[in-house]
């Protein structure tokens, strides 16, 4: 990997040597737990699985309500199995990180519509659907296969409360243009990225590439320096494979306004009292932004 990344390297002037072996995401341990006890969120969300049990103890006992994802069956009974109090089932077509931690096999997973009604039928928590939502008709799909709520991000993107940088903006913008790729070069583990040169040119998926978090620590002056320069060639711009932006009606100017156009018939009868579900009008959505009681962690 740094043999291929060097090259990149010597495009942008930056000298290899000097960038360190080093962790640039933490795992769920003691001292981050206690941090969370102390700012006792209604909701914690965790991502690759969840972390020792004491420390879901720990929250649970607090209160706190346990989400995580899964990409499959398996997955979704191991997460209730251990307390989860809510399921994220996570589509093929999401832009995120894959939620991956008992399947290893990215030809094996399932998209959204095809895994939400098995992980619907097999759990007895409420089920959140994510990956490739992007209007009223996935929401209303989603509610008819067995989805307690949804959860959106990529459809948010081009909001003004976003902050995406301007050069992520222009890349989301070009929908055509810049389709999305199952990628391991950014983190390590597969996440959705524009198919830019550093994808073309090292292939998206590498067998090459430092284990989950560190090869993010490699790839982050690459990053830098093509946002300094105003370029896609080694951007990290991640979305889903479904949403663009082609027709201006489906440009968003605030969150107010996408909930507006693209919510207003889906609906759902009961949604119980989960904090992060925002009830406008008739219509019902879980974000996938920051929200007032909720907090979003990864277990490394």
């Amino acid at each position: 990997m740094e043999r291929y990344l060097k090259q990149h390297y010597d495009r942008w002037k930056i000298n290899i040597e000097t960038i360190p072996e080093a962790r640039l995401r933490l795992p769920f341990d003691e001292e981050m737990c206690a941090v969370v006890e102390e700012l006792a969120p209604e909701v914690v969300s965790f991502h690759f699985g969840l972390p020792a049990s004491s420390l879901v103890d720990r929250l649970k006992r607090r209160g706190t309500r346990i989400v995580s994802s899964a990409t499959s069956v398996i997955e979704a009974e191991w997460l209730e199995a251990r307390g989860c109090d809510a399921i994220i089932a996570q589509g093929y077509e999401a832009g995120g990180h894959r939620a991956m931690f008992l399947e290893n096999d990215i030809a094996s997973q399932a998209g959204l519509f095809a895994l939400l009604p098995q992980i619907s039928d097999a759990v007895s928590v409420p089920v959140i659907a994510a990956g490739g939502i992007a209007d009223a008709r996935g929401v209303v799909v989603a509610f008819a296969v067995g989805a307690s709520g949804v959860q959106l991000g990529t459809a948010y993107l081009l909001c003004p409360e976003a902050n995406v940088s301007p050069l992520y903006g222009q890349a989301l913008s070009m929908a055509t243009e810049n389709k999305p790729a199952l990628t391991n070069l950014f983190s390590g583990r597969p996440a959705r990225g524009i198919l830019n040169r550093f994808l073309q040119e090292a292939r998206p998926m590498s067998g090459y590439v430092p284990a989950f978090p560190y090869a993010a620590t490699l790839v982050a002056p690459l990053r830098a320096a093509s946002q300094r320069a105003e370029s896609l060639d080694t951007c990290k711009c991640g979305r889903n494979r479904r949403h663009d932006w082609r027709s201006p009606f489906q440009l968003p100017s605030s969150l107010a306004t996408l909930r507006q156009m693209h919510f207003a018939i889906a609906t759902r009868d009961s949604v119980g009292d989960w904090p992060w579900v925002c009830r406008d009008k008739s219509s019902v959505l879980v974000v996938n932004t920051p929200v007032a009681g909720a907090i979003r962690a990864t277990h490394c």
